[in-house]
């Protein structure tokens, strides 16, 4: 295809879209278009309130005077992650336990939940209402 045969306004055309596509590509292949590893967050799970009247067993995992940074290791080591604000102040964050007898829960404490953090504590609550019982 000869260029001198295209009309004026075609050719400026044809140009401003060429140069345009090798900028795009070259902003996409740097280095600068991609997010560094370093940049990225490394928090992968939330924590969520425990409800007012929750009934069931839950492990706490950590407590505090306040709230503990998104970066604390038990947002790491386990999954769903609750927190109860407590009366007395301070926060506790739990796992639920979805087992029917305390025996059940104190063997995942002891086989998965202690070996991470030692000093985690089971608690049984009756809406709401918090009683300790390992």
């Amino acid at each position: 295809m000869d260029i001198n045969c295209l009309p004026p306004a075609l050719f400026l055309l044809l140009f401003i879209f060429s140069t345009n596509k090798v900028v795009a590509q070259e902003y996409y292949a740097s280095s600068e278009a991609v997010a560094p590893i370093d940049r990225v967050s490394k928090v992968y799970r939330m924590q969520k309130r425990l409800s007012a009247v929750y009934d069931g067993y839950a492990i706490e995992v950590a407590s505090s005077e306040l709230p503990v940074e998104k970066s604390h290791p038990i947002f790491r080591n386990f999954g769903k992650i609750y927190y109860q604000r407590l009366n007395g102040g301070g926060y506790s964050y739990l796992i639920k336990a979805e087992f029917k007898d305390l025996k059940s829960v104190k063997h995942f404490a002891e086989a998965v939940v202690k070996p991470k953090m030692p000093y985690a504590r089971i608690f049984k609550y009756k809406k709401g209402k918090r009683k300790l019982r390992g």
